[in-house]
């Protein structure tokens, strides 16, 4: 099982894994959903899905909730811990509506579709998800260009400052060590205050 990692950027080609036990309704979602602006990966088993997951980034993985060695609970819960950022719909029966409906408050589901699920309101689901996911990343990329103009905003203000502070601090120094003549007593006092102040800014651009 592949540890929780952060997950390389995805928005350029979104990627849909689909899990199902039954051949015949990966062929019948391929066919729904063959003009939806992303790419779609089928799976058959959850080791087959784990493969892919492990591979490549997923935008969004759907699986049936009734298949042989895993359920679906149990893997989009595997899914969850290993790739959070991976979105997870589950496929059920009506039988199973309690199970999903328990896996949507655990976290392990986004959003069950019952079958036979209608492949617009699937396709759209999807969609919507996408465009979330595109949103958050715009933003989390924005926060980090932003962190990054600061840092190099407060690396070049450092570099700049470094250089005079010394020299105030060379000059205050030789003041009050009484170098360049006598002070009275308030004029040492202020000569006290600014040193100090000069060491804290000193001391916040090492």
């Amino acid at each position: 099982m592949p540890e929780a990692a952060i997950r390389p950027d995805i928005s350029a080609s979104p990627t849909v894994l689909v899990l199902d036990d039954e051949p015949k309704v990966l062929s019948g979602l391929k066919r729904a959903l063959r003009k939806e602006p992303y790419e779609l990966l089928c799976a058959t088993s959850a080791e087959e899905a784990f493969a892919i997951l492990h591979e490549r980034p997923i935008d969004v993985v759907i699986s049936d909730q009734h298949m042989p060695g895993m359920t679906g609970t149990a893997f989009l819960a595997k899914v969850r811990e290993a790739y959070p950022s991976t979105c997870r719909f589950m496929l059920t029966g009506r039988a199973s509506l309690d199970v999903a409906l328990q896996a949507i408050n655990d976290d392990a589901v986004r959003q069950f579709f019952t079958k036979p699920c209608d492949p617009e309101t699937l396709a759209q689901s999807i969609r919507n998800i996408i465009k979330e996911k595109t949103l958050e990343q715009a933003i989390e990329r924005a926060r980090q260009q932003e962190l990054e103009l600061k840092d190099r905003l407060l690396s070049h203000v450092s570099h700049e400052l470094r250089s005079p502070l010394a020299a105030i601090y060379q000059f205050i120094t030789i003041l009050l060590d009484g170098l360049a003549g006598d002070l009275s007593s308030e004029q040492g006092e202020y000569l006290e205050i600014v040193l100090r102040n000069v060491n804290q800014l000193r001391a916040m651009i090492v």
